[in-house]
């Protein structure tokens, strides 16, 4: 495991406990897990990156069908992750694993603002198509490059807004838009690879999975946002897909 980089993410703060049904995301999310569940039937929900355990509280909590796994880079994030579900951590770092879990294992991974972060993206989606049973779905969710906001500061020349180019200071490129906000943000928080929704259906199809579905959401809550990112998925804030592992021939 890359040393710098698990420190780099031990140093961001967890935020604080919060109702997760509210974020645009994690509510498609957890409908869309909600939707394929039986009562009758056991699934196994691995939840990567997760940064806070609020996702699988909630889902262990509400159906005690699911059987919860989580795994970070951070040692320091799966070190004070609460054990009162029964959930399993693990740390794992996605750009370089490999069988850190079993084949055919889990019905539901969901990769919620990860895939962004990684350098070795291909891994990660090898190894998900691994763990997962045949039938079983991947849920990713991340930052879209070719969001209607980003589109408009690239024509004027600046970077775009989930773009960051250094590990010092996410405003390079852009900081005219912090000065003008008189906001000072300028820690980062380690985007690496952005996607826009063509980039990401394809590189998913590529190394084998099926894809399912592709909605927009938003993460910054405000009219024009959510209007845009609910009815045009392709210039939504954030992209939201599903993808099956097929059954083998």
């Amino acid at each position: 495991m890359n040393r710098y980089r698990s420190s780099f993410y031990d140093s961001i703060v967890e935020p604080e406990e919060k109702d997760i049904t509210a974020d645009d995301h994690f509510a498609k999310a957890i409908g869309f897990i909600e939707a394929c569940l039986d009562p009758a039937l056991r699934y196994n929900l691995l939840d990567i990156g997760f940064a806070n355990t609020f996702f699988l509280d909630l889902m262990v909590e509400r159906h005690r069908n699911i059987s919860g796994f989580g795994c970070d880079i951070s040692e320091i994030r799966i070190a004070g992750a609460s054990r009162e579900a029964g959930i399993q951590y693990q740390v794992v770092d996605f750009n370089d694993c490999s069988s850190a879990y079993p084949e055919s294992f889990f019905d539901f991974i969901f990769a919620g603002e990860i895939i962004e972060h990684l350098e070795n993206t291909d891994n990660l989606i090898t190894e998900c198509k691994t763990y997962l049973k045949s039938g079983g779905y991947i849920i990713i969710t991340t930052p879209n490059i070719a969001a209607w906001y980003e589109r408009i500061l690239l024509l004027l020349g600046m970077m775009p807004l989930m773009s960051e180019v250094s590990y010092e200071s996410r405003t390079f490129g852009k900081r005219m838009l912090y000065q003008l906000a008189r906001k000072d943000e300028s820690v980062p928080i380690g985007h690496l690879r952005l996607f826009t929704p063509a980039a990401l259906r394809e590189l998913c199809e590529y190394h084998g999975l099926e894809f399912v579905e592709h909605r927009g959401y938003y993460f910054h809550d405000f009219a024009l946002n959510r209007w845009i990112s609910g009815l045009y998925a392709n210039l939504a804030q954030g992209i939201f897909m599903v993808f099956r592992k097929p059954a083998p021939l």
